[in-house]
């Protein structure tokens, strides 16, 4: 956790509280739900008609996933997830819209414009890029309340998350559907479509979805940040809880490579693969040496355009000159032979899909995929 205030602020006398809330008790269940709260949330979900739910990292756990897909199957609720939640709701699910603050979400904010109800669960509004402009009334359900008032909450559940849920199933009554499976079906398949724009040449989605088809549902998957982040938050699909690790926020570069050799370090009998951008991989490439040492058998995705390809693109949104975001194309082979492991550079489907059948199990494998950038601007 980093926190940073003005220098002045420590200096200042301490205000007692006028409450206290304790996160870890709300989490682990000291905390009992309000069930009149509750009730004000229920009478909401009954009354609307174009419900959705988004979902964030508090909900990520095992026990939470399961009440929120009986409570989004049982009313026919679409689902959304921020990206510290990717997994907790299955992302083939018919119900599964997107993730928000990813490649695409601007379509995503136009589904929640159009809704009468937000139910907002478990999510922090740290999650959020943007400032919340939606009309629709907002059901907060999480172990804190919604004191930073980011969004107006017209009910609250406070309380761990899965109580939360259950109550709020068991005080609405029998559930009613308030989505038609066709409407959420076309917006679902025209959502995909928009967000893997189909190009001449290799596209980092194409190189995600053959990642996906290569790995086990339960493999610990990074990635680092940049566009690699919002193309790998919205296009590599997740189906279970704490399955998917991001530095949202600070958005620290070279995150991914690091990330993966620690969660390979804790567990060694799971399938661990990170996501990079070629220039966050440049910062960290050194620690293939700390894999190679440690035989830690980690898949390492590079999407390799040559360039700081999100920083370029805001240069050129701005009309600014493009200085220092490009540069010279590493030679990701010898990279891989100088540290003893299997390098493979990648251009097309074929290439990226035999690459990955042949990972290594207890060393890293180095795949770098010469893709397209133009992948990203969705226009």
């Amino acid at each position: 956790v980093y926190i940073e205030v003005p220098s002045d602020v420590p200096r200042l006398a301490a205000v007692a509280a006028s409450r206290v809330v304790s996160h870890g008790a709300g989490v682990l269940g000291g905390a009992s739900v309000d069930r009149i709260a509750a009730g004000r949330a229920a009478h909401l979900l009954r009354e609307s008609r174009r419900p959705v739910i988004l979902a964030g990292m508090d909900a990520n756990e095992d026990d939470t996933a399961d009440a929120l897909r009986n409570l989004a199957e049982e009313w026919a609720i679409p689902v959304m997830v921020s990206p510290k939640a990717k997994g907790v709701f299955r992302e083939d699910h018919p119900l599964f819209l997107g993730t928000i603050e990813m490649l695409g979400t601007a379509r995503l904010y136009e589904y929640i414009d159009g809704s009468d109800l937000v139910l907002m669960i478990g999510f922090d509004p740290v999650e959020f890029d943007r400032d919340w402009a939606a009309v629709a009334s907002v059901i907060h359900l999480g172990p804190l309340p919604n004191d930073d008032r980011i969004y107006h909450s017209a009910a609250e559940i406070v309380g761990p998350v899965r109580e939360g849920i259950d109550v709020l199933r068991s005080l609405a009554g029998k559930p009613t559907p308030k989505r038609s499976p066709k409407d959420v079906r076309v917006f679902r398949e025209s959502f995909r479509a928009f967000v893997t724009a189909k190009r001449d040449r290799l596209t980092s989605q194409q190189v995600l979805t053959e990642l996906r088809a290569a790995l086990p549902e339960d493999a610990l998957v990074t990635c680092d940040v940049g566009y690699n982040k919002a193309v790998t938050g919205q296009c590599l699909a997740m189906y279970q809880p704490k399955t998917f690790f991001m530095s949202n926020g600070l958005s620290s570069m070279g995150y991914g490579l690091a990330a993966a050799l620690g969660l390979k370090l804790l567990h060694r009998d799971r399938e661990v693969a990170c996501v990079l951008g070629d220039g966050g991989f440049a910062m960290v490439m050194a620690e293939l040496e700390t894999a190679v040492r440690e035989k830690l058998g980690v898949t390492v995705i590079v999407l390799a355009d040559d360039a700081l390809s999100q920083i370029k693109a805001s240069q050129e949104r701005k009309g600014y000159p493009v200085i220092g975001t490009t540069f010279g194309g590493l030679d990701y082979v010898a990279l891989a032979q100088g540290f003893g492991i299997t390098g493979r550079e990648v251009r097309t489907v074929a290439e990226c899909r035999d690459a990955l059948r042949t990972r290594s199990t207890d060393r890293p494998t180095l795949i770098a995929a010469r893709v397209d950038p133009s992948a990203y601007d969705l226009g």
